[in-house]
């Protein structure tokens, strides 16, 4: 029965982006690169959706991973080669972007393992192509929202299913409490929040777009689908209990719906000084009367972060080099605290 539930949901979630790409003209086939990069990084690897070639050790990694990732980075450079991309555009605009990439890369050389921390490089700079693939398409709003839009489609039903029938898959005991958690589509609940935070944001932002008077309307499939997702979406939040993302993805709802108000729309470009004299707001009346301990009290945690300042307060005891740091991505790494 379980099975078939899966199956069953598979096919009704290729129907409805099959739907979503008919409503979607002027986007080329070549956002299924982008949209199969977010799928992954939003759930869990390659290897682990489809049981082997997963990592022997966790310093060289997963070679079927590895491949995904670079077959992946390869479609978007073909599928850019294919464009006609002004190069030198694009680095002008976006050198302290290309700059910084160069220094991860040069930091390479001072890493535990050069080889590994070389690979992670490599996967990390793939970003950028994979994000151009999304620029460089006719309407990149339009190209943005599709990607986060379909795997929300797939990731948030698809974790309620994990969750309630496929519990080895959908959930596991925590490692420091023993407590059972929800993971759903993810390895982690915290990246079952994060999936739920990014996606949900992404689809607040397609749906108010999409019922704008000029945009195409929706039939009652397509508000019930809506409807659905969101239920999903914030039911899932309280099941993982990922408060940070639940406020972050509450707090980005607020922003976005806010600024189509009139109010703020005739004022976009103060918009940014209405951040700064929150925020500046916010720390004065923290400092007269606590707020932050109450509202982190109110949403069943402690001043401690569950335990995060204890870590804060060891890692900095590390007397890691603030600038040069240890190497890309080789701070975790399984030697990197051996005396």
């Amino acid at each position: 029965m379980p099975q078939l539930i899966q199956f069953g949901f598979l096919l009704f979630a290729a129907w409805l982006i099959r739907r979503d790409i008919a409503m979607r003209p002027g986007l080329s086939r070549a956002i299924w690169i982008p949209t199969i990069w977010v799928f992954i990084i939003a759930s869990r690897p390659l290897s682990a959706w489809i049981g082997f070639g997963g990592a022997t050790d966790t310093l060289d990694g997963s070679p079927m991973d590895r491949l995904f990732y670079m077959v992946m980075i390869a479609a978007a450079l073909v599928a850019l080669s294919k464009r006609n991309l002004n190069w030198g555009w694009l680095i002008g605009r976006n050198w302290p972007v290309l700059l910084f990439y160069a220094f991860l890369l040069f930091s390479v050389l001072w890493a535990n393992s050069l080889e590994s921390s070389f690979k992670r490089w490599v996967k990390e700079a793939g970003n950028i192509f994979i994000a151009l693939v999304i620029l460089s398409e006719v309407d990149p709003l339009q190209a943005i929202r599709a990607v986060f839009v379909r795997c929300a489609i797939v990731l948030v039903p698809l974790s309620e299913i994990y969750i309630r029938y496929f519990p080895d898959i959908g959930r596991r005991y925590n490692m420091h409490s023993g407590e059972m958690e929800a993971t759903g589509v993810t390895t982690q609940k915290n990246n079952l929040g994060t999936m739920l935070m990014v996606c949900g944001i992404i689809f607040v932002w397609d749906w108010l777009e999409r019922t704008r008077s000029t945009a195409t309307g929706r039939t009652w499939i397509d508000r019930a689908v809506a409807v659905g997702i969101a239920s999903l979406t914030i039911y899932l939040f309280f099941l993982c209990d990922s408060k940070t993302s639940m406020v972050a993805m509450a707090v980005a709802a607020l922003i976005i719906t806010a600024i189509r108000l009139p109010v703020f729309r005739n004022r976009v470009s103060a918009f940014g000084l209405y951040g700064v004299l929150a925020v500046v707001a916010l720390f004065v009346v923290d400092r007269e009367i606590g707020i932050t301990e109450r509202i982190v009290t109110m949403l069943g945690r402690d001043m401690t972060f569950t335990g995060r300042t204890l870590v804060w307060e060891k890692l900095f005891g590390v007397g890691t080099d603030p600038l040069l740091g240890t190497g890309f991505m080789s701070f975790w790494d399984d030697f990197s605290f051996r005396a």
